[in-house]
């Protein structure tokens, strides 16, 4: 009876300590500019398998995206945001991101508010 208290606690323990390992938090800089850009990377991010979560700061350009790793990775990420025709990096603590962010083109279906504010 014993061993099989202790098989079945190991076995609960490794099922536990496993499952928290699939699921993964990555945070990416990118080249977001505006608004409407943030809410394509957000919304186009969301569709991608795997991912569970994504939240984003406009002011900092990131985004912070919590996924199943047995689905996807942080490069399958960014080859997603960049299909999206932004840039992304993973985001190091302590560290200044490299991408250069240009100002708004308008570009895309949503446009963006920049063009908006100077057709107004």
């Amino acid at each position: 009876m014993k061993l099989k208290l202790v098989f079945l606690l190991t076995f609960s323990i490794i099922s536990a300590l496993s499952y928290g390992q699939k699921v993964k938090t990555v945070t990416f800089n990118t080249d977001m500019r505006c608004g409407h850009c943030q809410e394509r990377i957000v919304t186009g991010l969301k569709q991608q398998p795997g991912v569970q979560e994504v939240s984003s700061e406009l002011l900092k350009k990131t985004v912070t995206i919590t996924y199943d790793k047995r689905k996807t990775s942080p490069k399958q990420l960014i080859t997603a945001i960049e299909g999206m025709n932004f840039k992304a990096e993973v985001a190091k603590k302590g560290k200044k991101s490299t991408l250069k962010v240009e100002p708004c083109k308008g570009e895309g279906e949503e446009g963006c508010e920049e063009k908006e504010k100077k057709e107004s």
